[in-house]
């Protein structure tokens, strides 16, 4: 990934540059967990014979984060270079095994003099799957965002983004991203902001799309050219901040692809609402509700199946999720979370649904917070 390399080895230089200028805040965590999950294979239940069910199983989880930021250097306002992982087992699947890598870095810096800020972003990230490698996959973006002062009360943010992903399966670049957005956000009241943003974007993969051609006994699927897509997104969204945090978010997309089974209309809600409560406790409730259309005629005739776990994984349809935690000893905190999904499995159009309890034991210094 020359373009990204490229990127990350000159912000690189400069943290080096600005680290015998500005005297460093170091901040990090480390967390265990332990919980259950109801449906590991994330199997779809309507699938299994009668005679069968879905096995619950137990998993442990060891994660760690860690980052340096340097303020007010010559060259940023703010400089962060963060590094993260995970390792994850299950007690009776083996196969469900897997770890992750990611680093981070960011500048922001200031634009004109009415308190504007640019903040420029790269990252990489790996996860492998040590039972079976064929699985494995690394991503790479970077990204340049911006708020700017429009009017007396709002802001204009700008942002472009370009990524990669590359399964270890393949010998080529197997999907390459962008994408566009501008929001305008607006202080309603002292307590109260609105936001509306729209976003377009495009995926190319290296991959032939799958077409669907119509005879008279019946259809013929054959590969076409590698698949194109691309999307748009409107959103609007609100947060209130009193006592408690409220955020709202609700989503059009629209996402267009010459390979059926990519090509759909999507309403997206997300939220959050975190609040402190008695005895030291704090809690939180958050989540996103999905509602899909496939807008392929063809569809109904043919069954697709998707690209992979890596796929499905960043794909979490629908949400719910409660957590409590509260502070203990001086840096630790433990904290409790139960989740709810229904998420679509890699049979288009296929939908399981998963129950997730963990327990979570934290040392955090700095601002690390949550899982």
């Amino acid at each position: 990934m020359p373009l990204t390399s490229g990127i990350v080895s000159i912000l690189g230089l400069l943290v080096l540059a600005t680290s015998a200028l500005a005297s460093p805040q170091v901040e990090g965590r480390l967390q265990t967990s332990f919980g259950r999950d109801s449906n590991p294979l994330e199997t779809v239940r309507e699938d299994l014979p009668s005679t069968e069910s879905i096995e619950p199983d137990y998993f442990y989880r060891l994660q760690g984060e860690s980052e340096i930021t340097f303020r007010n250097t010559p060259v940023a306002r703010r400089v962060g270079l963060s590094v993260r992982g995970f390792l994850e087992r299950y007690d009776r699947l083996p196969s469900e095994a897997r770890a992750q890598a990611e680093t981070r870095l960011q500048l922001d810096m200031r634009a004109g003099s009415k308190g504007g800020v640019v903040r420029l972003e790269t990252g990489w990230r790996a996860r492998t799957y040590p039972d079976s490698t064929l699985r494995d996959f690394q991503r790479a973006w970077g990204s340049a965002r911006a708020r700017v002062r429009l009017g007396p009360k709002g802001s204009l943010q700008p942002r472009f983004e370009i990524w990669t992903q590359d399964y270890d399966r393949t010998n080529v670049r197997d999907q390459i991203g962008t994408g566009v957005e501008l929001a305008y956000e607006v202080t309603l009241r002292k307590d109260l902001t609105a936001t509306l943003g729209l976003e377009v974007g495009g995926i190319r993969f290296d991959r032939s799309s799958l077409q669907v051609e119509r005879l008279d006994d019946g259809n013929r699927i054959y590969l076409g050219p590698d698949q194109r897509d691309n999307h748009r997104l409107v959103r609007i969204g609100g947060r209130y901040l009193r006592r408690a945090l409220i955020q709202l978010e609700y989503g059009f997309r629209s996402h267009r692809s010459n390979s059926i089974g990519s090509s759909f209309h999507r309403h997206e809600v997300r939220w959050l609402v975190s609040r402190g409560l008695p005895g030291g406790f704090s809690g939180q409730f958050y989540g996103n509700l999905e509602s899909t259309h496939y807008t392929d005629k063809d569809l109904v005739d043919v069954i697709v199946i998707r690209v992979g776990e890596e796929e499905e994984a960043s794909d979490d349809n629908n949400v719910f999720a409660l957590q409590l935690g509260r502070p203990l000893l001086r840096g630790w905190r433990v904290q409790l979370r139960h989740t709810w999904f229904r998420n679509e499995s890699l049979l288009v159009g296929d939908y399981y649904q998963k129950r997730v309890w963990t327990l979570a034991l934290s040392w955090e210094s700095g601002g690390f917070v949550g899982f």
